[in-house]
């Protein structure tokens, strides 16, 4: 898992290198949602005997596809068997994934899968909006995976009366929130999904609690500078102001 702010987002040699010290020669190496634009370092991590599969749901927009082991990507053709090209990289791998697994796990692996798609804002169409649609319905059925049930009740939204909105607006955002605030973050919000336990689910919902009032804080600079500035009329409006944090600049532009 990537550190997001030491290592960046996508496939480079600093990863590559990590592998291959980590690893033997061998080892298969699945990418999730990256990938697609990183062919000289995936090719090379395979001349050098690590065979490659890429999921990826990104356009191709430059470059070349990288010639590995296997490339699925709706968004590239390579991938023709998905139901439409509307998947955001979690819908990706499970589609790589669900036949090697068995049906109770299948069931789970879906239901992350549906809450990446809402939280990654990706058009509900086609395929994805049927996964996310049978995962709603399961929730409602209480066929939940225990670590979403949990920080979903902890988050005041019971999963019997769940929608897209509670992926959109309070599981995937509770659940990105390390990620956004610290450089290991996505290593701490996959401990609690493999060994969940209230204690970890309390952190993460103050971490997205912290991340929500630090936004809170920020916005209110940018707006105050883009008065004082008389920038409230422009189209594009451009910003700079000090010390904002680089996980939530995403958000502020956004809003």
């Amino acid at each position: 898992i990537p550190h997001r702010f030491s290592e960046g987002y996508g496939f480079n040699e600093k990863i590559a290198d990590e592998i291959r010290e980590k690893n033997e020669p061998g080892t298969l190496i699945i990418t999730v949602d990256n990938g697609i634009t990183a062919a000289d370092v995936l090719e090379s991590l395979e001349q050098d005997g690590y065979p490659v599969i890429v999921t990826d749901h990104h356009e191709l927009k430059t470059g070349r596809m990288p010639e590995v082991s296997m490339v699925i990507d709706p968004k590239t053709g390579s991938a023709d068997q998905l139901a439409g090209d509307y998947w955001c990289g979690a819908g990706v791998a499970l589609k790589l994934v669900e036949q090697y697994v068995t049906a109770e796990q299948k069931t789970d692996a879906e239901a992350f899968a549906a809450i990446a798609t809402a939280a990654d804002c990706v058009t509900l169409k086609e395929g994805n909006w049927a996964l996310v649609r049978k995962t709603i319905q399961s929730f409602r059925n209480d066929i939940v995976p225990p670590q979403i049930k949990l920080l979903s009740e902890m988050l005041g939204q019971p999963t019997k009366f769940c929608t897209e909105d509670t992926f959109y607006y309070y599981i995937g955002p509770a659940l990105n929130a390390n990620g956004r605030l610290f450089d290991n973050g996505g290593a701490k919000a996959l401990s609690y999904l493999i060994a969940p336990t209230l204690e970890k689910a309390q952190e993460i919902v103050n971490t997205n609690n912290d991340r929500k009032e630090l936004r809170d804080k920020q916005y209110q600079t940018i707006l105050d500078t883009i008065y004082a500035d008389n920038l409230q009329n422009n189209c594009p409006i451009w910003v700079k102001a000090s010390d904002l944090h680089q996980g939530i600049i995403g958000i502020l532009a956004g809003h």
